[in-house]
């Protein structure tokens, strides 16, 4: 699997002709927000046709501390009835056929038991249900576990719209779950389409730019001509 940077490296290469200088108009921060743009629409699409998603496109949260909170949503108003609630946001998943691509949420072991996902709608009737596994919910962009035994850390699998914003989280061992140089999340068959969408996006952009340079180097050499003319 190719890194971000290699993305980047790749896309700037077939732009410049194979030339990158360092001072290079295009940043890499905007090739790296592109790629990501154009993952996602590539992955929702793929979704969206019915076509499962490889492990190559899931991303882990491998260390997500938990914190103990009252059910209640009224901060003033106790119900004395505890969820674990995750201590961060988590990043944004990518939608496909009206639900969120949060693949697994589960202890930080291998092989541990997964807790059930389900919608914050669905929440109040899985809870009457006889048999069950502990529920996970995604609310206000945090994940609460329901009817789950006392636990401090969860690990969350998804495939998540920006995989730059797991930079912002930790990877159990001191480091953190995504920069530029890990794998990028994406199954080998969609690098170059989304290269090919960055590549034209890009392409259009920087036309549209020379049209302008070209409009107002033209609008001055007549108005130049113009002055010239009247003296």
């Amino acid at each position: 699997m190719a890194t971000q940077r290699e993305l980047i490296y790749a896309v700037k290469s077939i732009l410049r002709g194979g030339l990158i200088t360092d001072d290079d108009k295009i940043s890499d921060r905007l090739v790296a927000f592109l790629i990501d743009g154009a993952r996602a629409a590539l992955l929702r699409q793929q979704v969206n046709k019915g076509q499962s998603l490889s492990e190559n496109n899931i991303q882990h949260i491998k260390c997500m501390p938990l914190e103990s909170v009252d059910t209640s949503l009224d901060p003033n108003f106790n119900l004395d009835c505890k969820v674990y609630k995750t201590q961060q946001t988590i990043p944004k998943p990518i939608e496909g056929k009206n639900k969120d691509l949060l693949t697994a949420i589960s202890p930080p072991e291998m092989g541990g038991m997964g807790y059930e996902f389900i919608s914050y709608a669905r929440l109040p009737y899985a809870r009457s249900t006889r048999f069950k596994r502990p529920l996970a919910v995604l609310f206000n962009s945090y994940i609460y576990l329901v009817d789950a035994p006392y636990t401090e850390v969860i690990s969350i699998a998804g495939v998540f719209e920006n995989p730059n914003d797991l930079a912002n989280y930790d990877d159990c061992a001191g480091g953190v779950c995504f920069s530029w140089d890990s794998n990028y999340p994406m199954s080998s068959h969609l690098v170059d389409p989304c290269i090919k969408m960055v590549v034209e996006e890009l392409t259009l952009s920087l036309k549209v730019q020379q049209d302008k340079t070209n409009s107002a180097n033209q609008g001055m050499e007549t108005q130049s001509k113009t002055q010239e003319g009247g003296q």
